[in-house]
């Protein structure tokens, strides 16, 4: 996970993260937090990682390029919320291009982030990164989804 700190970025491996729960990573992201204000991390701590996530929206980016890392797979760069319109149908669901032709639409404000993947096609295809990032997309719309991964 990238991590802005006033002695620069850091990157901080949570290693085995597929065994560890949601709250496990909050509370590592949270050490490692602390850690990059002191500097102190051991090389253990920044090495070995396989896929970075970089939180742009915290410092009001909305849209990156982020650059992949070595060998790392993957680096997803999240931007900050933003409220925009958006077409609903009566019945509240995402208006079609029918319903818009027939007028049976209105405006909605809904939260929209923006999310950029680079990967290396090396080792992913992109199909795959679309995949996953659909699959990240409904846990961020649906939060209590998480819930039924707790370990």
């Amino acid at each position: 996970i990238a991590i802005d700190s006033k002695k620069g970025l850091v990157v901080p491996v949570i290693h085995r993260v597929q065994t560890k729960s949601i709250i496990d990573i909050a509370h590592e992201i949270a050490h490692f937090q602390k850690l990059a204000e002191s500097g102190s991390f051991n090389e253990n701590q920044l090495k070995g990682g396989t896929f970075t996530l970089s939180n742009i929206g915290s410092i009001g980016g909305t849209y990156a390029v982020p650059v992949l890392v070595t060998p790392q797979v993957v680096i997803g760069a999240f931007g900050r919320l933003d409220v925009q319109p958006k077409y609903v149908n009566k019945h509240n669901n995402k208006a079609t291009l029918k319903d818009i032709q027939h007028g049976d639409v209105n405006l909605k404000p809904v939260a929209v982030m923006h999310v950029s993947w680079s990967a290396d096609h090396r080792v992913i295809d992109g199909a795959t990164i679309a995949k996953f990032s659909n699959l990240w997309k409904s846990y961020i719309e649906h939060p209590e989804k998480l819930l039924t991964q707790l370990k």
